[in-house]
């Protein structure tokens, strides 16, 4: 058996597996505009000897994975979205059993970060069979379980929106002239960071299992391990709304969120309202998973390195919703320009000018210009280094 394409080999932590006794796979027909019905998913699993459930509209997700983990289930698997894995990993979890990640959904963002190729869909059934597995991290939300991130604020308020789904540019922009308006205000959120420094009403919050690669933009929007026990904060405040820079990105272990009511969130792309305080945790190794021996075993941010200053042409983002609030708040002109670290720049920025990206002093301290494009030009944006240090120009 072939180990997957890693850099590191064997030393990456993926190990061969037997194939299992009785592995079991949900199928979601609808997720990803029907990929995993096009190509006609179910059937090639059961070819495998792998037993697969296709999901009717309103079934509970998480009550057939504990009745086939209780019927003596040895792997689960999903094919379907980021917050369909995370119901079905949560059960996975508990039951000490392996679980699959099959891309069938619309970005697959776990699925990139495990190392799975998100473009071989069928070829990923072959975790059950042909498969290699490790462990790694879990985090968890007052005891709900995530495999991405959970997004406060601006994010959360706009994912529970009916119109996201089919428009979620729109529904960003929506929701973040409602809180960001004369008469809005941001959520009420508190949160301190490593440093002890509070902070209150942040625009957005996002809290990742594992951190994102804040400083590569050969592989934006994506997590380097998912195995280093830590959290990844980042935190974003209303432009213009304090003197300090609103953008704080750091790793912990756990992290408290106070709020006086309700909070509406994001969790794994998923509506949810979570009942203050928010506590968030990390477990490490929590997670048995398989992939396809075939497949690359790693995130694009654990293979791609750049030294030296982003290349011209290319730009950063930590995640496509997270952009999209980014570009949001860098065009809204009631408060001005934000300064916000490393790898979180918009990808649509204003025509008034460039925004500053201001790199944390654990990156480098080195801040950035991105200029924007003149409209009768081709050429793709430039980045141009400004110099070291903090604060706006």
């Amino acid at each position: 058996m072939n180990l997957p394409r890693t850099p590191m080999g064997s030393a990456s932590g993926w190990r061969p597996a037997d194939p299992p006794r009785r592995p079991v796979l949900f199928v979601n027909p609808r997720s990803g505009g029907g990929k995993a019905a096009r190509a006609g998913l179910a059937e090639r699993a059961r070819e495998r000897g792998v037993e697969a459930v296709i999901l009717d509209p309103g079934q509970d997700l998480a009550a057939l994975a504990r009745g086939a983990a209780a019927g003596g289930a040895d792997a689960l698997g999903v094919a379907g979205g980021d917050g369909s894995l995370a119901v079905v990993a949560a059960v996975a979890a508990e039951h000490g059993i392996a679980f699959a990640c099959i891309p069938a959904g619309t970005r697959n963002h776990f699925a990139l970060d495990v190392g799975v190729d998100r473009h071989d869909l069928t070829g990923a059934l072959d975790a059950f069979t042909d498969g290699v597995e490790r462990q790694i991290d879990v985090a968890e939300v007052n005891g709900r379980l995530f495999l991405n991130n959970v997004s406060l604020g601006i994010y959360g308020q706009a994912v529970r929106q009916s119109s996201y789904r089919d428009a979620k540019v729109r529904t960003l922009l929506a929701t973040a002239q409602e809180v960001l308006g004369p008469s809005g205000e941001a959520p009420a959120l508190r949160l301190v960071d490593d440093a002890g420094r509070e902070h209150r009403d942040p625009a957005v919050v996002l809290v990742s299992n594992n951190p994102y690669a804040l400083d590569n933009p050969l592989a934006p929007g994506t997590r380097p391990a998912l195995d280093t026990g830590r959290l990844g904060i980042v935190v974003l405040g209303v432009p213009g709304g304090t003197p300090a820079r609103p953008g704080q990105a750091w790793t912990a272990p756990r992290l408290e969120v106070s709020a006086p009511a309700t909070v509406h969130a994001g969790v794994d792309g998923e509506a949810v309202d979570l009942s203050p305080p928010l506590r968030f945790a990390i477990r490490p190794a929590a997670l048995r998973v398989r992939i396809s021996s075939r497949h690359p075993g790693a995130s694009p941010s654990a293979t791609l390195r750049l030294p030296g200053p982003p290349p011209r042409g290319s730009q950063d983002k930590l995640s496509d919703h997270l952009c999209d609030i980014l570009s949001l708040l860098s065009n809204y002109p009631r408060r001005g320009w934000p300064a916000i670290p490393a790898g979180l720049s918009a990808r649509s920025p204003s025509a008034h000018g460039g925004a500053v990206v201001h790199v944390p002093a654990e990156m480098g301290g080195q801040r950035w210009r991105r200029w924007q494009r003149p409209a009768e030009c081709r050429e793709p944006a430039a980045w141009t280094g400004v110099r070291p240090g903090p604060g706006r120009r």
